[in-house]
């Protein structure tokens, strides 16, 4: 992305991000409006050899865009400073190879199941990656996995529809999914919303303290969710202790 000869790429993105108390939230870190190529407009318009008038964004443009996906995304503002950036650590670097790799792929596809104990950053990179596939397009969702349920229920006889729009998002991320009371409801909803999304190659994160085949042994529907879950979907095992109990923060990187 280049907007007034300044390079944007996705490790150098431009955003400030802070935390509104409940939800992260973007601006840019840069003002381009002045930029000499889209005027402020974030979108530059070119002759096509056809004769036809082409327009596409500028850097501006897609920091705009950044900046309101992450916005809508309602993302946990406990982690508004997290970043790809924090995940380098040589020691689990490999661990984290399938999420650098569905980064630097294709973000609107395929899934991440995201697991380890208690305090070792799951929830850190889903945010961070959240973000970044944020500021390549991907509009990212984040629901809380009992909340998201509690809030169907509470939608009982109402125009609002958490489920579905789960189902919809371009990204669904859901945090500690694990953490759901097991009913015949609960199982049903999360199997049509998890099957759905695979189905359609829906790019899904979830996060939870054991792997799948543990969390799906429990669901009246585990065993054909897990091997859609594996048909379509790649683990990622972060090691190591509870950071939030350690002196430092414990930041690591996913991507080289």
């Amino acid at each position: 992305m280049d907007c007034n000869g300044q390079r944007i790429s996705l490790s150098t993105t431009p955003l400030d991000c802070a935390s509104d108390g409940r939800h992260i939230v973007a601006e840019p870190a840069v003002d381009y409006s002045g930029c000499r190529e889209c005027r402020g407009s974030g979108w530059v318009y070119r002759d096509g050899d056809d004769g036809y008038e082409y327009v596409r964004p500028c850097g501006w443009g897609i920091l705009k865009a950044s900046v309101r996906l992450i916005n809508q995304a309602k993302l946990p503002g406990a982690y508004a400073s997290s970043s790809i950036a924090d995940f380098n650590s040589p020691a689990i670097r490999p661990s984290l190879k399938p999420a650098g790799e569905w980064l630097r792929g294709n973000p609107s596809t395929g899934g991440l199941w995201i697991y380890g104990g208690v305090g070792i950053g799951k929830t850190h990179l889903a945010v961070a990656l959240a973000k970044a596939a944020a500021t390549l397009g991907v509009a990212p969702m984040w629901v809380d996995g009992p909340g998201l349920l509690k809030s169907a229920r509470a939608s009982f006889n109402k125009d609002s529809d958490p489920l579905g729009d789960a189902s919809e998002a371009q990204l669904l991320i859901i945090d500690d999914v694990d953490k759901l009371r097991s009913t015949d409801w609960v199982d049903e909803q999360i199997w049509l919303l998890l099957k759905s999304r695979c189905e359609r190659n829906m790019a899904t994160i979830v996060t939870a303290n054991v792997r799948a085949s543990e969390w799906c042994s429990t669901l009246k529907f585990g065993h054909p969710l897990l091997s859609r879950i594996k048909q379509s979907w790649q683990a990622v095992s972060l090691p190591g202790p509870d950071r939030r109990l350690e002196e430092s923060d414990g930041r690591v990187r996913v991507c080289p």
